[in-house]
């Protein structure tokens, strides 16, 4: 063996430690390597995202909801519970919305499971979106960092339906927001300055196992629960806050070991929903507290606004200190930003915005208590909004050609092997391009969950003089 000068041999321990450290700086800043799953999706190994709409029948309200989903490239929906089909006739009953959902979670097997499907369910008849799918999916992976559940659903400024005894009414944990999130009354006084912390079931989104769990344990809680004497037996908000109410009371049996009724304002206990031993009451539920994913409208509205953001100065935390940015000072998230731009795919000839328009330039509705544009909206409580607030969203007045546009695109790709939203390096295939029993065809439109596709001119077509504002525009 070959021997090393003497000073040299002393220094070989500190040479071997600088050469492992290089090494262990070279390895970890690399750039990453793209997964397979990223460089070359499959819809049979890839998560698909499913759009599920309670619906029995179209209307105005229904359309409006399909034409948002279209222009933005959500996936195709798929109309559950349609012409009174299922275990509930919809048309008489909100809890079809439950039965109806449950049978497609169950019939989804444990694939869509195992390859991370994500599911969102939205009421059909006051809901729009206003951004890409790639935004919902992005802003339901921040609300999972909080660490609260992993179905979020829509939050609510009041508890409903209304009875403080109920332990979904009292036993909702203390908002996300800050307790002065709408200033020095926050809480007090008028049910516009409380901060969103109850359940709204008009907007639910989660992975397909926790959903249908979710879903089974609340139609048992229906079978369990259902009392023709009760004046709210047919809404399904009431039997998922009655899941919700026992996973918080859980949560808090958990916590503290025991579980009190509370003395109420009006002198009387709260009832405290009896809990089996053994009884499962985690089911993940959390709420999207501060409107990440789901903006609600009752005692919200004076709090919303609609703005572009192509004079928007970054905030800088240094400079001004905490607390809410001015007006001109707020800027768009970056999901939205990388998000697919308001008028791709159009061409030359379809007289549109193209390239010199982007979601900067759009008069995006958005929450200034959080200061960010909201992807789904859902009009709670005064429902006259519907018509009020609808030419205020971005794409009036290209709607008409923005739908052609979209046509266009579905005709030319199909339906099948539809890609609607890359984050995280994760392509989310649209749920449809799995069905295998359907005949899939091109073009617009929605499913039934009978396997049946109905085309937007069979669906919306006789109410495109009011989608599209063709006369008098109201607003308010």
């Amino acid at each position: 063996m070959l021997a090393l000068p003497p000073r040299l041999s002393s220094l070989l321990p500190l040479l071997t430690l600088t050469l492992l450290l290089l090494l262990t700086f070279t390895l970890t800043t690399l750039p990453s390597i793209p997964s397979l799953q990223s460089l070359f999706p499959n819809p049979q190994t890839s998560p698909s995202l499913h759009l599920l709409l309670p619906a029995t029948k179209p209307n105005p309200n229904l359309c409006k909801l399909l034409l948002t989903t279209h222009l933005l490239h959500y996936p195709t929906p798929i109309l559950l519970g349609w012409a009174g089909a299922g275990a509930y006739n919809g048309s008489e009953s909100h809890l079809f919305k439950i039965a109806a959902t449950l049978e497609y979670l169950k019939g989804l097997g444990r694939g869509a499971e195992e390859k991370g499907d994500l599911v969102l369910v939205l009421d059909a008849h006051d809901v729009w979106v206003q951004l890409g799918p790639g935004v919902v999916i992005s802003r339901y992976k921040r609300v999972l960092q909080k660490g609260m559940g992993e179905v979020v659903f829509g939050p609510d400024k009041v508890c409903w339906p209304e009875d403080e005894r109920r332990a979904a009414c009292w036993a909702a944990p203390e908002a996300g927001m800050g307790r002065a999130a709408f200033g020095p009354g926050t809480d007090a006084g008028d049910v516009k300055g409380v901060r969103p912390r109850w359940l709204n079931s008009g907007t639910v989104m989660g992975p397909a196992k926790g959903m249908r769990e979710l879903f089974a344990r609340t139609m048992e809680v229906v079978r369990e629960r259902f009392d023709e004497g009760y004046p709210f037996r047919n809404s399904d908000q009431f039997y998922f806050q009655e899941v919700w109410a026992e996973q918080e009371i859980g949560r808090r049996m958990l916590r503290d070991g025991r579980v009190e009724a509370p003395v109420l304002r009006n002198g009387e206990r709260g009832v405290v929903p009896g809990i089996k031993e053994g009884q499962r009451t985690e089911y993940g539920i959390a709420l999207d507290y501060e409107s990440d994913m789901f903006q609600t409208a009752t005692a919200y509205t004076g709090y919303l606004t609609w703005m572009s953001f192509n004079h928007s100065t970054p905030f800088v935390e240094q400079q001004y200190g905490g607390g809410l940015r001015r007006i001109d000072q707020v800027v768009l998230s970056p999901e939205i930003l990388r998000s697919k731009p308001p008028f791709s795919g159009a061409g030359k000839k379809d007289n549109l915005p193209r390239s010199t328009k982007g979601w900067k330039d759009m008069m995006l509705g958005a929450n200034m208590i959080t200061q960010q544009p909201f992807p789904v909206y859902h009009i709670t409580g005064e429902k006259s909004y519907r018509e009020r607030w609808w030419p205020r969203m971005w794409f009036h007045p290209h709607a008409e050609a923005l739908l052609k546009v979209a046509k266009r695109e579905a005709e030319k790709r199909g339906i099948r092997s539809r890609i609607v939203a890359k984050v995280d390096g994760i392509s989310y295939f649209g749920a449809d391009s799995l069905i295998g029993n359907w005949n899939l065809p091109k073009g617009l439109g929605a499913w039934t969950d009978q396997g049946e596709f109905l085309t937007w001119d069979e669906l919306c077509g006789e109410y495109e003089d009011e989608l599209f504002l063709r006369g008098k525009r109201k607003e308010a």
